[in-house]
């Protein structure tokens, strides 16, 4: 790809912690004329090492509808019509949920009475402003609370810009926050690292690049680890790897202080110099998708996954989420690990948009099904006139006429504003527009050597993760009534979105895993501001605790003020990341040094939530 004016970099990752925001920030600290973009909004973490100067911030405001009670007489005709949940009606009330809302314009348009006015919402904080010698930086914040980050990013991306490169540090993950972020980009380098996780991370998130269409090539992390798959699979692809980067503790700790690389040593800088020459200058694969990957058949779903609508928590069964506000921090390290010692429980690997779990637990499926949840508009153009009504109405400019109106699968919204402003509309046989349900994604029952686990994946550009999440917890809930066990273990997904708020709403303990870096100090502060948003009893466990000693001093003296107690600390073993590599959990790696440290752990954790000998059970 050559260099033109408007080039931009999308920096992304299926798996989170695979050092997508390293390579982010050295490539845009060495590029002379760059600008760089943290379209991480639940986790924004480029500040740290570019320590840019913020010179403005402004809110992220979406309209919302308000009801007039003066003129609402509680018809529920917009409540019907919503497709998002986001209005329901109580005994002749009007409730309004703004947390769901897509601004659609539906409830305004079908609400007979006119008892509908727009108001704003607030979804986070845009920062603007400099780093290194004057280049342009943003950044955004997620509101704790909120779960609509592809509007956030929306918002960042289409900041005017001048002629720079820009480089995109994207969130982790295939969801609609990763597409979001990687739309529009020249080039995608997707980050991973030679371990199972990578692999199959990695797998989909090339596949949401042939989706739409964006040139791609790969870096790979730690290269010194695992086995030649990822190699092999770059090889098989034909997508050009224009980055090795080694797995050495001297990396691990310049990270966890906040410094770049390139500033530390020549070597580095030469090593991101040739990154960033393979990505401006190299050629990338294209492979362009004819159909979108979110495509299911019509498998009916198991009665399993089937029976947990409307659920209500069952008493005496202990949910137990294992969560981190950074990816990468070991927490489906530990959760494995935990999984293994633990008898009496259901795994549930809630981390949907980036399911690992089962690669440790070594599962065979049993049943699966399609999840259904989103819409998508489809017009019929022998029965579209072409008048364009239906385009100018859209919210989400998701229709062109070309001459008759065209659906661009990637924006729309499936909220049926088109269909109920046809002027077709009152002829059911005749409306070209049809409102059609997606399936976003599938659920899975499996068994392991340690007990049953859920697990699902989330289609990318999916975004009903929080549902599908509420599913998967409801089916392990319903399991373990039926089979008599004690404890639900959650692998919750990083960040503070959607997902990680369906995964942690009335656990009885989340396990917060973090790791002595500035990053992940960062990242704990958020994740205990959402835990304690819900009322949540939270411990923290340090991976990594030897790094740095005195990062570990404010990560205890934070969990004193957050009067958070530390349940342990595991030091850092390179063993961890070869038990890894062989898909194998820390714990049932002979070579561990750190197994006695992780069993402790859990022991205390277990021991304290059911009794000291439930948790040797």
């Amino acid at each position: 790809m050559q260099h033109s004016s408007k080039t931009s970099i999308a920096v992304a990752s299926g798996k989170g912690g695979t050092g997508k925001t390293m390579v982010a920030t050295n490539i845009a600290a060495l590029l002379t004329e760059s600008r760089l973009i943290d379209c991480d909004v639940e986790e924004p973490n480029a500040h740290i090492f570019l320590e840019p100067q913020i010179q403005s911030q402004s809110k992220v405001f979406i309209e919302v509808p308000e009801v007039d009670a003066a003129v609402c007489d509680g018809c529920g005709e917009c409540a019907k019509a919503c497709r998002f949940q986001a209005l329901a009606c109580a005994a002749g009330r009007l409730i309004v949920f703004p947390e769901l809302c897509h601004s659609c314009d539906v409830c305004y348009t079908v609400c007979p009475k006119d008892a509908l006015k727009p108001a704003l919402h607030e979804l986070g904080e845009i920062r603007t402003g400099t780093f290194g010698d004057g280049s342009p930086f943003a950044d955004a914040l997620l509101k704790i609370g909120q779960v609509r980050s592809a509007e956030v990013i929306d918002r960042l991306v289409g900041l005017p810009a001048d002629d720079r490169i820009t480089v995109r540090d994207c969130p982790p993950g295939t969801s609609c926050a990763m597409v979001a972020a990687v739309r529009g980009s020249s080039v995608g380098v997707l980050v991973t690292e030679p371990t199972p996780f990578g692999l199959h991370d990695l797998r989909a998130a090339v596949e949401t690049l042939e989706w739409l269409g964006i040139p791609h090539c790969v870096v790979i992390n730690r290269c010194d680890l695992g086995s030649g798959d990822t190699e092999e699979f770059c090889r098989e692809k034909g997508i050009p790897v224009v980055g090795r980067i080694p797995f050495t503790r001297e990396i691990a700790r310049i990270m966890s202080v906040g410094k770049l690389l390139v500033d530390e040593d020549e070597t580095y800088r030469r090593m991101f110099g040739d990154i960033s020459q393979g990505i401006l200058s190299g050629e990338m694969r294209t492979v362009k998708r004819d159909t979108p990957i979110r495509s299911g058949g019509e498998t009916t779903v198991h009665d399993l996954f089937g029976r947990c609508k409307d659920r209500t928590l069952a008493k005496g069964i202990k949910n137990v989420a294992v969560i981190s506000g950074k990816g990468g921090t070991g927490k489906t390290t530990l959760t494995a690990s935990f999984a293994v010692l633990l008898k009496d429980k259901v795994s549930a690997d809630c981390d949907v948009d980036a399911a690992n779990l089962h690669l440790l637990l070594h599962h065979e499926l049993l049943s699966s099904g399609y999840f259904r949840s989103s819409y998508i508009a489809e017009i019929d153009p022998d029965k579209c006139s072409g008048c364009g009504v239906c385009a100018r109405a859209c919210r989400f400019d998701a229709i062109t006429m070309a001459p008759k109106a065209v659906v661009d699968p990637l924006k729309c919204e499936g909220c049926g504003l088109c269909k109920i402003v046809c002027p077709l509309a009152e002829f059911e046989d005749e409306n070209p527009v049809t409102i059609r349900q997606n399936v976003d994604g599938e659920l899975f029952h499996s068994t392991t050597p340690h007990g049953d686990l859920l697990h699902a994946t989330l289609y990318p550009g999916g975004e009903a993760s929080g549902k599908l999440v509420t599913l998967l917890r409801g089916t392990a809930e319903n399991l373990a009534i039926d089979k008599g066990l004690g404890t639900i273990l959650i692998d919750a997904p990083p960040g503070i979105g959607c997902p990680v708020n369906a995964s942690i709403t009335q656990v009885d303990v989340a396990l917060i895993v973090t790791e002595p870096s500035m990053s992940a100090v960062h990242d704990l502060k958020r994740v205990l501001k959402l835990t304690q948003f819900f009322g949540i009893d939270s411990r923290v466990i340090v991976n990594r605790a030897d790094l740095n000693a005195e990062i570990v001093t404010n990560i205890e003296e934070l969990c004193a003020r957050e009067n958070v107690r530390i349940i342990g600390s595991i030091p850092f073993d390179r063993n961890i990341v070869d038990a890894l590599a062989q898909g194998l959990p820390p714990v049932l790696y002979d070579r561990c040094k750190t197994r006695d440290t992780i069993v402790k752990v859990f022991e205390t954790v277990f021991g304290e939530l059911k009794g000291a000998e439930y948790a040797k059970r």
